[in-house]
């Protein structure tokens, strides 16, 4: 769920299916409906391998739609906070339900849930098999093998029996892509179109490694692809989104100091700017981190409205706080605003933003590696 968006309020009286991210063709959609999930915080009860007593978790790591009785959870998310609470690298666990807190009657309150009279009131989840889901799944472990056996004409058989009821499949259009190329029938385009799903559909940090290096093989420049057809793949999505496709999982910005002038120089901020970004960039507007517009800029136009930032000027200037300008090239994305830079690229890209920054004087907070998508 963005930013800004109005959200339906979700009954957690009714029982759902539960499913997870990671069985889904596009976690972002209904399995059942198609519609469009809805983020929103929610109290679970979980189940711990060895232990005899559950564990109620708290988290917005729940995706419900607000026509069917359907809630898809990111397991990761469960796994990490569950691995953190015991201390443990690998945790087992089940997730039972919803702890529907409006069910508390208002006079216990403040009395502790599972005592005697005052019950947990958990709504289990409704037990489902989504087979189809899972056929595919199975089917992709199946190709895999297949693949490292050289197997192609099994391989691409089971390849189309999943695109056949999922054509928007980037798992099996990526292996589409990997087979023709080592039966020598290269074509890039179920390789583009495999890798405008992954971005639309959230797919894993690791699926983009898997792009970055059969995209190589394809003598194709995955970013170089990415940018030029932003436009197309990323509007109304976050620019958190834009991170993760084109592995940018460095992240830096410029050190506003505490006393005043609180402002560095504006002409070494865009100066600094320009000695490490190339000719090639894309203009992105966006409106509270959600993908509104991309678009192209003469680099000296791009140059004059930035500085004209210092005084509250120019086409990047919005006196609406939420309105934002980024710049995209195939190295880096950053917003520049009057003072400040916010900065994101592969790790020797900003260790040389940083020297670029050493060489004007400007003051810099150091480079630290993005963990997820939403860090």
């Amino acid at each position: 769920m963005k930013e800004g968006d109005k959200m339906s309020k979700i009954d957690f009286s009714i029982p759902r299916e539960k499913y997870f991210k990671d069985e889904l063709h596009n976690s972002k959609k209904c399995p059942k409906c198609d519609s469009l999930l809805e983020k929103q915080y929610a109290s679970y009860m979980v189940f711990i391998k060895g232990e005899e007593d559950a564990l109620m978790m708290g988290n917005d790591a729940g995706l419900f739609c607000p026509k069917c009785p359907v809630v898809v959870l990111d397991s990761e998310f469960f796994a990490e906070g569950l691995s953190n609470a015991r201390h443990k690298k690998y945790i087992y666990f089940h997730v039972a339900g919803i702890v529907n807190t409006d069910a508390i009657p208002e006079g216990k309150k403040g009395v502790p849930l599972g005592e005697d009279d005052n019950p947990i009131p958990l709504v289990e989840f409704i037990s489902n098999k989504n087979k189809t889901q899972f056929n595919e799944k199975d089917k992709l472990q199946e190709i895999i093998k297949l693949e490292e056996n050289k197997d192609f004409s099994k391989s691409v058989k089971l390849i189309e029996e999943i695109l056949k009821d999922n054509p928007n499949s980037y798992h099996a259009l990526f292996l589409k892509a990997r087979v023709d190329r080592k039966t020598g029938n290269k074509s890039i385009d179920s390789l583009k179109k495999a890798l405008i799903e992954a971005v639309k559909q959230d797919a894993s940090k690791e699926v983009f490694e898997l792009f970055e290096e059969e995209m190589d093989q394809n003598g194709e420049r995955k970013n170089r692809f990415l940018k030029d057809y932003a436009q197309d793949i990323f509007i109304g999505l976050n620019h958190r989104d834009i991170e993760k496709a084109f592995g940018f999982n460095w992240y830096f910005e410029l050190n506003d100091p505490p006393i005043p002038p609180r402002r560095q120089d504006q002409n070494k901020i865009v100066a600094s700017f320009f000695d490490f970004a190339d000719s090639d960039l894309r203009v992105i507007k966006t409106d509270n981190g959600e993908i509104k517009e991309v678009f192209d800029m003469p680099l000296e136009e791009i140059r004059e409205n930035l500085i004209s930032l210092e005084k509250d000027q120019g086409r990047f200037y919005d006196g609406i706080l939420e309105i934002s300008y980024a710049f995209l090239s195939d190295i880096f994305f950053g917003y520049v605003f009057n003072g400040m830079i916010f900065f994101s690229a592969k790790k020797d890209d900003t260790e040389k933003m940083a020297r670029i920054y050493d060489k004007y004087g400007l003051k810099y907070n150091l480079p630290y590696e993005l963990k997820g998508n939403g860090d």
